[in-house]
């Protein structure tokens, strides 16, 4: 499920919900639309536990833990 679908289904606005995990509702806005590719892995954690698990955000991988993965 996406954000945005979780948000309607709860009765919840970006704006209510943004406060919760401390984000900014244009940011978070721009992360549903697509507009920002990855979330933070702390906002991507965030948004999973307050989601009970039901939203999960693509969260973007440092160079570093690219690089560790590759060589293993």
């Amino acid at each position: 499920m996406n954000l945005k679908v979780y948000l309607a289904t709860i009765d919840m606005s970006l704006k209510d919900f943004a406060s919760l995990i401390d984000c900014s509702p244009v940011y978070l806005g721009r992360l549903i639309k697509g507009k920002r590719g990855f979330a933070g892995k702390r906002l991507a954690a965030d948004i999973e536990r307050l989601t009970d698990g039901m939203v999960k955000m693509p969260v973007k991988e440092k160079k570093q833990e690219k690089q560790h993965q590759n060589e293993q």
